[in-house]
């Protein structure tokens, strides 16, 4: 700033009044031992958001971990019943044909695989 400001003719520098104004604010600011509880309830409040949250994912990733388990089962299920088809197509016997034929067709319509088994549960 001008050396003497009292007499209006001076260029006003920006970063003086700038720093002025932060000094009179920092002093008219509240204590750091009230901003320092606020801040810790704005924490706690966060922390118990952020924990009722993480409580909704694990119970979602243990619900897919489940869905996941059931899947795994079905797939094994699933396997099986593709390996007994495999081997009855090596059969060269009629009525062994026939019998493969009747026992996987029971086999298939009581699976509890895909569609059967939202119905079924």
């Amino acid at each position: 700033m001008n050396p003497n400001p009292s007499q209006g003719t001076g260029i006003v520098d920006l970063a003086e009044v700038r720093a002025a104004r932060s000094r009179a604010a920092a002093s008219r600011e509240v204590p750091y031992a009230v901003t320092a509880a606020e801040l810790f309830r704005d924490l706690e409040t966060q922390a118990e958001m952020i924990g009722e949250v993480a409580g909704r994912m694990v119970a979602e990733l243990a619900s897919f971990s489940d869905d996941l388990g059931d899947a795994l089962e079905e797939a094994l299920v699933v396997r099986q019943f593709c390996a007994d088809c495999q081997d009855a197509l090596l059969l060269e016997d009629i009525d062994a044909m026939e019998r493969a034929r009747d026992r996987l067709a029971a086999e298939f319509a009581i699976l509890e695989i895909g569609m059967n088994r939202s119905a079924g549960s």
